[in-house]
């Protein structure tokens, strides 16, 4: 090998780096080390990866730098590797940390390849190459400022990459390069510890420590490799296999008798794809072979770090085969005659082989595989076929296939076939709908089951038995609709129906009609006062009902003198009449009514009346009523008190919840209690009494009083 530039060199005496050498490789650093821009000011640190096996009575030791930027600083600085002794509980045994080398390990010195190498190996050659070569570019040297320094990156990569290679697949490259160490004075029955680390390093890069526990008769055999997969090609066949992590290249061998094997690479095949990168487990390789259908075995051997090369692996059996297929048909043409129906014809092109037979295949959308329509292949004479189920709504793509001997088909260039839509969709079905407050409409409905099913159209009408108009421009692709209406209008109904459209633009019947209530937000009109007039019983009033369609009920509302309003009573909406007798005499009323729709909306208060009750000047006869629920007897009952003034009998009023006062019935002259046995629902029920005096008058009405019924 002639040694251009000796930029890495050791004096034979005292193996230290001549100064001039040191000055020129600190200048190359800079430059294998250096960024496009500026010069990292950060430290590297050189990480070392340490591993050993025990082979024979010996330890081997394997190392490296596992970062480019820290392996020829490592290299410079040299290697110290240490042993310790450990006992059963890896506690320290006798001296600990002792150096194997006396002196630091070091990549051999140039002067010194001329005697030690071998020349044979190529991989100590490369190994040394990559030391002591000038060069290791792959292009012509650059110009510019910039595309120097990424060239200098480039090779300061390839110097790294091929010098762990070799190191890999050479122990001699390995202990050339400082990379290896046989232990020999080892024992069986103990237990060492190795330590790795760098001599001296300077302040741009930094070393860690790596360590490595084994004993002597621990000796792990190579894993020999499973059989590759093999796949047949034209004159060539591909052996692939699984990559082992303990293999760092391997060796393919090929024998035509599965009993002589021969390799077919000379040096290892790897894998140089980094394992950040890499997307595949396994490697391939490709053999021109050169003949089909003759049977070839091949078997893959693993090559460890040790450059040890693992136990022939298993055989796999293959060969290559004819992959040329026969020439297309030349012409394909087809009919649809009825639904899901369709006729092919061709015309075989004439052929210099015997055809084993013809396939015919199919598919509803171009980038969807095809489908056989043949279990098996029809003869080779055959210029026919009928498909008589064909997708019949849409498009079917056909290709015939010629197939020769070897299995090989020549298919024809698809043929589209639109098929005549025959059918429209069915019905739609299950149509909601409901409408907001906002006036948003919210619809939806089943999807249905037509395979050439394109979208719906949406309909609408004021009345059901009115003209149904679209709502939209476009076919809908869903099965919801959404839209806004008018609410302040005085239609309550809305009507929708719904169309199916198939890929032809042929239309369903109509879906059946769906009814939606548009929501109430107009409230009714108020009812008017009619008529009125003071009686004995009371304020006797009459009105005329509001006009509203939807009314639902009405209340009557009282107040004293333009004080809150009260309710006095809810009544239906055809009620025109009410009596009001629970009053205080000689106060003035004001009386006011209120329509409420079916959506609970009401109307503006009427416009009031006023009515002023005459006083009363006849004697109070009962007073205090009091009222309690007995749980024993599951009535109310009734206590009061009798004044002086004599009674004729005491009038019993009730009423329940919101409803007026009714008379239920009369009390005795010296009566003064009474137990109601007709409450039967469970509510608020009211009492109020009003004596009789002997003379026919009555005399007023005592406070109302409230009972609740569990």
């Amino acid at each position: 090998m002639e040694r251009i530039n000796p930029y890495f060199s050791w004096a034979e005496g005292d193996k230290s780096l001549n100064s001039t050498s040191m000055k020129k490789l600190i200048c190359i650093l800079l430059c294998l080390t250096a960024g496009i821009g500026t010069l990292r000011a950060q430290a590297q640190k050189a990480q070392l990866k340490l591993i050993g096996a025990a082979i024979g009575d010996s330890v081997v030791l394997r190392w490296a730098v596992a970062n480019q930027p820290g392996w020829m600083p490592a290299l410079v600085s040299g290697f110290i590797l240490e042993r310790t002794v450990l006992d059963s509980k890896n506690k320290v045994v006798g001296k600990p940390a002792q150096r194997l080398s006396p002196d630091t390990i070091h990549p051999w010195p140039y002067s010194s390849l001329e005697t030690r190498m071998n020349r044979r190996d190529t991989f100590a050659m490369l190994a040394a190459q990559c030391l002591y070569g000038e060069s290791m570019r792959t292009v012509q040297p650059a110009d510019d400022f910039i595309g120097a320094l990424q060239q200098a990156g480039d090779e300061a990569d390839n110097r790294y990459g091929y010098a762990q290679m070799a190191a890999d697949f050479s122990a001699h490259a390995a202990d050339l390069l400082g990379l290896r160490w046989v232990d020999r004075d080892v024992k069986p029955g103990k237990k060492y510890l190795y330590t790795l680390y760098c001599a001296a390093l300077d302040g741009q890069v930094w070393s860690d420590t790596a360590w490595y526990v084994i004993k002597p008769e621990e000796h792990v055999p190579l894993e020999p490799m499973p059989a590759p997969t093999l796949i047949s090609g034209e004159k060539e066949i591909a052996i692939s296999w699984k990559k082992l992590p303990n293999y760092s290249g391997y060796y393919v061998e090929r024998s035509n008798d599965g009993v002589h094997f021969k390799r077919l690479n000379q040096t290892p095949y790897m894998d140089w794809t980094p394992k950040e990168r890499s997307v595949s487990d396994t490697l391939s390789w490709i053999d021109s072979v050169g003949i089909n259908y003759k049977p070839f075995y091949y078997r893959v051997s693993g090559i460890s770090p040790f450059a040890l090369v693992s136990p022939p692996g298993q055989v796999a059996k293959g060969n290559a085969s004819d992959k040329t297929p026969p020439p297309a048909i030349l012409e394909l043409r087809a009919e649809n005659p009825t639904e899901g129906v369709v006729e092919l014809t061709w015309e075989t092109p004439p052929l210099l082989e015997p055809l084993r037979g013809i396939v015919v295949a199919r598919t509803t959308d171009p980038v969807i595989p095809y489908t056989w329509l043949n279990q098996e292949v029809l003869p080779a004479q055959t210029t026919r076929f009928t498909d008589k189920q064909a997708w019949p709504y849409g498009t079917n793509f056909y290709t015939v296939g010629l197939v020769d001997t070897a299995g090989n088909i020549a298919w024809s260039n698809e043929y589209p076939v639109v098929m005549t839509d025959f059918a429209p969709p069915a019905q739609p079905f299950g149509l909601q709908g409901r409408i907001d407050t906002a006036g948003q409409v919210f619809l939806s409905w089943n999807l249905g089951a037509d395979p050439d099913l394109k979208g719906y159209q949406i309909y609408a009408a004021n009345q059901a038995d009115h003209a149904f108009l679209p709502l939209s421009q476009t076919l809908i692709e869903d099965t919801v609709f959404q839209y806004k209406i008018d609410l302040y209008n005085l239609t309550e109904h809305i009507y929708y129906k719904v169309k199916a459209f198939d890929h032809h633009l042929k239309a369903s019947v109509f879906s059946e009609a769906l009814e939606v209530k548009k929501p109430d937000i107009i409230p009714p009109d108020a009812p008017v006062f009619d008529d009125y007039k003071l009686t004995e019983n009371g304020v006797y009033l009459h009105w005329r009902p509001a006009s509203s369609k939807d009314l639902q009920s009405q209340r009557l509302l009282r107040r004293k003198s333009e004080g809150q309003w009260d309710v006095v009573a809810q009544m239906p909406a055809t009620t025109t009449a009410y009596t009001d007798t629970l009053l205080q005499a000689g106060q003035m009323w004001e009386y006011a009514l209120q329509a409420v729709d079916d959506a609970g909306l009401l109307s503006e208060p009427s416009f009031p009346i006023k009515i002023k009750t005459p006083p009363s000047g006849k004697k109070q006869g009962v007073t205090q009523l009091r009222g309690r629920w007995d749980e024993d007897k599951k009535r109310i009952r009734l206590d009061w008190e009798l004044t002086s003034t004599p009674c004729e009998r005491v009038l019993i009023y009730r009423g329940f919840n919101d409803g007026g006062l009714e008379m239920l019935q009369s009390a005795g002259q010296s009566v003064t209690h009474f137990e109601d046995p007709k409450t039967i629902y469970p509510g608020l029920y009211a009492y109020a009494l009003r004596p009789i005096y002997p003379d026919g008058t009555e005399g007023p009405l005592t406070e109302i009083i409230t009972i609740r019924k569990p």
